[in-house]
């Protein structure tokens, strides 16, 4: 264990596990539980920034490290890029299915990229963020179903090639950031259930009608 030599120094407290300040005995307990408390408190900030800037750096190795053609038909949970460019620009990565697939995207980290996206080298529509903005979060799938970035689902056909471009950048920031994931492929028995569900409504209406 490291002994803390800021201002005074540190114990460690075994039943607790962190550093704990020393203070004088017995006098200044009132302080002693006011300067604990406090100091406890930041230990707590200070320990969901770390986890949150750990999971950042797990999502971001998980990412190639130059432009590549992503193959949908074998890509794992979230291809992530993050570029330092001047808007607009491209990001490096591009997608291609051979079968077809439906397309995840989203913003995440910091809220507010936009993106506009094209298939073919043809522009076909624009992502926009939501209002109002959205606080931090370095989940990708969180970050898309909670609808409070800037996301879509876009279906792309065999032999299609979609690229993104960045519009618009977090105020502040001049990286712009983007996740792509493939939408899960329904089971075919959750296929063959919504059959015979349409079926029987139909039979529903018929004999009323």
């Amino acid at each position: 264990m490291r002994e803390l030599t800021i201002g005074t120094h540190f114990a460690f407290d075994a039943s607790i596990g962190d550093p704990m300040p020393s203070m004088p005995q017995p006098a200044g307990q009132l302080v002693r539980s006011f300067v604990t408390n406090t100091y406890y408190k930041k230990v707590i900030t200070m320990k969901k920034f770390l986890s949150a800037a750990a999971a950042s750096i797990a999502l971001f190795a998980s990412a190639p490290s130059s432009a590549a053609l992503i193959n949908l038909d074998t890509l794992v949970g979230w291809d992530i890029q993050d570029q330092f460019t001047a808007v607009p620009f491209f990001f490096d990565n591009t997608y291609t299915t051979a079968v077809g697939k439906t397309v995840k995207v989203t913003d995440l980290f910091v809220w507010g990229d936009e993106y506009r996206y094209y298939i073919n080298d043809v522009a076909i529509g624009t992502i926009l963020a939501p209002l109002p903005a959205a606080p931090f979060e370095s989940n990708p799938d969180t970050a898309f179903n909670s609808g409070l970035f800037a996301h879509a689902s876009i279906a792309l056909a065999a032999g299609e090639v979609l690229k993104f471009e960045a519009i618009t950048l977090p105020a502040g920031f001049t990286d712009g950031t983007i996740a792509v994931s493939v939408a899960p492929v329904p089971e075919p028995g959750a296929l063959a259930l919504l059959g015979l569900g349409l079926a029987g409504l139909a039979a529903s209406r018929r004999r009323k009608q």
